[in-house]
């Protein structure tokens, strides 16, 4: 069953406009590393599992939210990594309060936040 806190939703769209499409893929990608972190099945031509998901998780971060982060007047300069990952902790917590049943997303990014920082 799903729960969503459309006012909470509201509220994050408002605030990241820019943000809030590029935010979902970051959450799906957070949860599809943590469901394959420190799995070590291979797949045809690709590598291990584990590390392409959080490769894909970095990219996302790395390449849009980053920017996204700066076009909504969240971080000053997107290429800042602690005032990135402290914009994309505030973020996380506002979209928790609105979805939260990505429980392997928010524990994925609370672990990457804490090995980065």
């Amino acid at each position: 069953m799903s729960v969503t806190n459309t006012a909470a939703a509201m509220i994050f769209a408002t605030l990241y406009p820019k943000t809030n499409e590029p935010f979902q893929r970051l959450i799906m990608a957070a949860a599809d590393a943590n469901n394959l972190k420190g799995k070590k099945q291979w797949v045809f031509f690709g590598g291990d599992r584990g590390e392409i998901a959080f490769r894909r998780f970095r990219n996302i971060l790395v390449n849009e939210i980053a920017f996204t982060f700066t076009e909504d007047g969240h971080v000053s300069d997107p290429a800042n990594p602690s005032e990135v990952m402290d914009a994309m902790m505030k973020a996380k917590r506002l979209f928790q309060d609105a979805y939260p049943n990505w429980h392997d997303a928010y524990a994925f990014i609370d672990w990457f936040y804490e090995k980065v920082n």
